[in-house]
């Protein structure tokens, strides 16, 4: 299993239910958790492409004050670690058993209670109709913009999703733990159905990589 590396889980870490999008999905989300600077670099935008439950692409922003151009792409059992500044990479072989390209949306591995370590990227809204397909009530984002809110807790934990009432797109996912925020997620771009395009999940032209390291057994 490889997981998206913005959000490292421990391999202890079960899950029950697996996102694995048909067609393929392309996200663009910031972190907009209070406190962050919106013009520093956690704040900027990522893009995520997912398809079936073993391809995955993540892109990032420069941060020119590290030299680091970071891209991920996976491709079970394959993952390329990208700086596209210097042009370098590592390649990852995934040893299985379990060949699964994973989007955690929510911080926390193993210490997250289940149901909700399965919301992932890419399928918030099957999360919603599991776990919380009524919405809790109906909430002003600002300018007049209203959202159905639908909300899930488990022990101190809570995730509240906010969801466009007309095409059912995703706004944001909030995280609290003890009632104090512990993420936001702000939803920029979500495009679902697109056609494949394989050269987005294939090894990066011109990147000098590292001999093939595998990741240990789990």
């Amino acid at each position: 299993m490889i997981i998206m590396a913005l959000l490292v889980l421990p391999a202890s870490v079960a899950w029950a239910a697996e996102c694995a999008p048909e067609k393929m999905v392309r996200i663009v989300t910031r972190d907009a958790t209070p406190g962050i600077d919106p013009q520093s670099f956690p704040a900027l935008p990522k893009t995520l492409y997912r398809l079936g439950n073993g391809r995955g692409r993540v892109e990032e922003m420069p941060d020119a004050s590290r030299g680091v151009h970071g891209l991920i792409v996976v491709n079970e059992p394959d993952a390329w670690i990208v700086n596209l500044h210097d042009k370098s990479g590592r390649h990852v072989v995934d040893p299985g058993p379990g060949l699964i390209f994973r989007a955690p949306i929510l911080d926390g591995g193993g210490e997250l209670p289940a149901p909700l370590r399965e919301l992932e990227f890419g399928c918030e809204l099957a999360f919603v109709q599991a776990y919380a397909p009524k919405s809790d009530e109906r909430v002003d984002a600002g300018g007049g913009l209203m959202l159905d809110k639908h909300q899930l807790s488990r022990g101190d934990h809570r995730v509240a999703i906010l969801v466009h009432p007309k095409d059912r797109g995703i706004y944001a996912v909030a995280h609290y733990k003890a009632g104090k925020i512990v993420r936001v997620v702000r939803y920029v771009e979500y495009q679902q159905g697109l056609a494949p395009d394989a050269r987005l999940f294939s090894r990066p032209d011109g990147i000098q990589f590292a001999a093939p390291r595998p990741r240990a057994s789990r």
